[in-house]
């Protein structure tokens, strides 16, 4: 904040900026959804099967569900779907057997490649409408604020209460 400006002045701002942002953010998720379920999926469904595809070596219900931050029984749902279409596969891990690695099938393989052609030509052609600096720029002010946020999230969660804990009402 610079000294001339006021707290107030510039918290609407900010907050103004802010709300912007979220709406981009929730259109852009809409637009996902959208694109998604006219191809008979879910945003979901569609960026699991991303990342079968991008972390072939690595790809497992947890890291799906940390990558993706969903819950473990909505992640083994989608993946129950893709099994019985026969597009994905489970193996278990002989370094942990607790584990299976998620693998795409070979129609799995050729539907999630047919897919994410198409999801990448329009994400490539959207981005080829900004010169290549204005991507730079664009990529490195999201990661700017996401790193900013970050650390003012984590700031924030050490200096927040517990939450209450009920207590038990005595049965009289």
């Amino acid at each position: 904040m610079t000294p001339d400006n006021s707290t107030e002045e510039m918290s609407g701002d900010v907050k103004s900026d802010v709300g912007q942002y979220y709406d981009i953010w929730f259109e852009m998720n809409a637009l996902y959804e959208q694109w998604a379920k006219k191809r008979g999926l879910t945003s979901n469904s569609l960026f699991i099967l991303y990342h079968i595809s991008a972390f072939p070596d690595q790809c497992t219900q947890s890291f799906l569900c940390e990558k993706m931050m969903l819950p473990k029984q909505t992640v083994n749902t989608i993946l129950l779907g893709f099994e019985k279409q026969g597009y994905v596969s489970q193996n278990i891990l002989p370094a942990d057997k607790r584990k299976k690695l998620i693998g795409l099938t070979a129609s799995g393989k050729t539907y999630t490649d047919r897919l994410l052609a198409e999801m990448y030509r329009a994400e490539e052609n959207a981005a080829r409408s900004m010169k290549a600096a204005e991507r730079k720029e664009w990529i490195r002010y999201n990661r700017f604020f996401l790193d900013q946020l970050t650390r003012e999230m984590n700031a924030s969660e050490k200096d927040a209460e517990e939450p209450p804990v009920l207590k038990k009402r005595n049965k009289d």
